[in-house]
């Protein structure tokens, strides 16, 4: 995309077009402007219509309900490479200062319609996070009571001869920590693996500038991660 359509609010005129014209043509990433009128976009859209039904439409018969636009030619390397977030800011800042702009088209606006079901799936898998962890807390607590109450026996014994808490419980977390530690590690390995997977071949899914970003998780969040399943 290297061009973007300037609509008009109604009754903006000429005079007018052209101020804001020039004040736009100030910023860099605006090389030159190209006049759409009325008869232009008829015909356009007539050529368009012809394409997609036998019916012929006349466009000077249509073009008094098709605005006059602008088109602003852009410098591709300035208003997208440069940095994220220039043309947006520009497009932004435009409407803000100029009350004459109905709005300005870059080609963009397509994409909220995905960005929105990706913002769904984002949370839909903290849901599933959250989820996993209440389960998780659920279950762990319902195996150690089912765990106390097969050694009920035992442990009124060990009460029986003196023992503390410290020497009747312990050993059990201990071993809940090693079983931890193991499940841990086991499911650690598969999320490995299924990153360098992905990183070695997954140039058919992502671009590669993506996969150069990718990173595992790092010691500190796998420790944190452990001691929050802990």
């Amino acid at each position: 995309v290297n061009r973007a359509a300037v609509y008009w609010k109604a009754d903006v005129k000429p005079e007018q077009k052209e101020s804001v014209l020039r004040e736009l043509s100030k910023n860099q990433i605006v090389d030159s402007f190209t006049t759409i009128t009325s008869e232009q976009s008829a015909k356009k859209f007539g050529e368009k219509f012809s394409k997609v039904s036998s019916e012929k439409i006349k466009p000077n018969k249509i073009a008094k309900f098709f605005p006059e636009y602008h088109v602003m030619n852009l410098d591709h390397q300035k208003a997208y490479k440069s940095g994220l977030g220039i043309l947006e800011s520009f497009v932004e800042n435009s409407l803000e200062k100029f009350p004459e702009i109905k709005n300005i088209s870059y080609g963009k606006s397509w994409i909220d319609r995905y960005v929105g079901i990706l913002l769904g799936l984002k949370s839909l898998g903290w849901f599933l996070i959250a989820s996993f962890l209440v389960a998780s807390m659920i279950v762990s607590s319902s195996v150690v009571k089912t765990i106390l109450f097969s050694r009920r026996e035992e442990i009124e014994i060990l009460e029986f001869i003196g023992a503390d808490d410290r020497q009747i419980y312990l050993p059990q977390i201990v071993n809940s920590m090693l079983l931890s530690l193991l499940a841990f590690c086991f499911g650690l390995s598969f999320n490995f693996i299924g990153y360098t997977q992905l990183k070695d071949q997954g140039g058919s899914l992502l671009s590669q500038s993506s996969i150069d970003n990718l990173t595992f998780l790092s010691p500190g969040i796998l420790v944190a991660l452990f001691s929050l399943s802990i």
